[in-house]
């Protein structure tokens, strides 16, 4: 077992153990414990102990293919001083070196083996002069090293603080994205990434990330200026071309790269598989876009999210019946969920009823459209979007009278006129 030796401290590189003794388990402190993303930046300073190591080097080997700010690794800095009893301002660790990086300053630094690893040899003869009383406690050790490694695994898997908090910190980003405005897909984009710096192995923050990298450059337009953000659609930028630029395409393959990891962090999870088949049909390859969009509804055939993407790429591709009949699936599915799902979902419920109903207006079929449009209002009463489509149907069929009184009822209870 390799233990980290830095001054009194003893850190057990497996365990992220923190203690004044190589047998922590029978010192009297109380011990601490090192977050894995810690352990990775001691062991970083520690192989270039008393030498400068740049914030550019620390944030690309502590957050690699990720993309995250200096505020993460200040956080990630503070955490390792607090536990090590180190002061910023007087610090005898890890000493800042401002706008460069950090160095650390430790007088003693070194790589040890603990006592266990060193009486294993059989073959050893010094093994013969360790008291018995000392063999038996490695054999504790031993024994108990083992739970303890168990223990922390199932710490940082269930209870950690860090990863607790990275979980709020996503639950919160995934309602800002799911508002699909650019400010709250900018602050969504900021969470995702806090979340990966308290806990670099969490998918659902890199998942978050791929998704609202692509919503970022499918919505944010240098072309279409007369389009509003959230009315930009996937369909819209591939045809303005406005995915291909070198800049969006390595905004896109950051995406990528952060979804494949997703994938590899929760493979059954349809979150996951669902970012990478976005970021597939962002970067026109529909073919294996669709093949993601499968995997995840094949884990959760109610991801409405999921079926609603797969609609689109169908709309795109000219099959607007197929389009409609996957957008009409995930309409009655988002009533299956519950909690945070059901919160996020039933705000998209009557803009993707409204979709329907405009779909079928442009295929002529004014009768689904209608009734659509009615459905919508009926537990949406002043949607704008419903009520504007429901009166352009009716004045189409030469119901005029009855498209002039909706728009004045609506006028009159909100204030504003939108038929006009």
């Amino acid at each position: 077992m390799t233990f980290l030796r830095i001054e009194h401290w003893y850190l057990n590189i497996d365990t992220g153990e923190l203690s004044n003794s190589l047998l922590p388990e029978i010192d009297d402190n109380e011990n601490e414990r090192v977050d894995p993303l810690g352990i990775k930046l001691l062991t970083l300073l520690a192989n270039n102990q008393g030498k400068l190591v740049t914030k550019d080097i620390l944030l690309e080997k502590l957050w690699p293919n990720t993309v995250v700010n200096e505020d993460a690794l200040s956080k990630c800095i503070s955490r390792v001083r607090k536990i090590l009893g180190d002061q910023p301002r007087q610090s005898k660790f890890i000493e800042t070196l401002p706008k460069r990086g950090y160095r650390l300053i430790a007088s003693h630094v070194e790589w040890v083996e603990s006592i266990e690893s060193q009486a294993h040899c059989a073959d050893n003869p010094a093994i013969n002069s360790v008291p018995k009383k000392v063999i038996f406690l490695v054999g504790v050790s031993l024994l108990v090293s083992l739970v303890v490694t168990i223990g922390f695994a199932l710490h940082e898997v269930i209870s950690s603080p860090a990863k607790l908090e990275a979980n709020k910190l996503v639950q919160q980003a995934d309602v800002y994205y799911h508002k699909v405005t650019r400010l709250d897909n900018e602050a969504a984009m900021e969470l995702y990434q806090k979340a990966i710096a308290l806990s670099p192995n969490l998918g659902a923050a890199y998942s978050g990330l791929a998704n609202a990298l692509v919503q970022r450059s499918i919505r944010l337009s240098n072309e279409r200026h007369d389009i509003a953000w959230q009315d930009m659609s996937l369909g819209q930028a591939l045809s303005d071309g406005n995915l291909f630029s070198e800049t969006k395409n390595r905004q896109l393959n950051k995406a990528l790269k952060l979804s494949e990891k997703a994938v590899k962090l929760l493979p059954n999870n349809e979150k996951t598989h669902k970012s990478l088949g976005f970021v597939l049909s962002a970067l026109n390859n529909f073919d294996a876009a669709i093949r993601s969009y499968e995997k995840a509804l094949s884990i959760n055939p109610n991801a409405w999210d999921v079926i609603i993407n797969m609609g689109d790429i169908y709309e795109i591709s000219g099959q607007l019946p197929t389009a409609i009949s996957y957008y009409k699936k995930a309409f009655y599915v988002i009533d299956k969920h519950e909690g945070i799902e059901a919160y996020l979902s039933k705000q998209w419920q009557a803009s993707l009823g409204v979709t329907i109903g405009n779909k079928y207006f442009q295929l002529n079929n004014l009768i689904d459209a209608e009734i659509w449009f009615r459905h919508v209002l009926s537990f949406t009463p002043f949607s704008p979007e419903a009520t504007l489509g429901l009166a352009k149907l009716l004045k189409s069929t030469g119901q005029t009278n009855e498209s002039i009184r909706l728009c004045s009822r609506y006028t009159e209870r909100i204030g504003i006129n939108i038929c006009d």
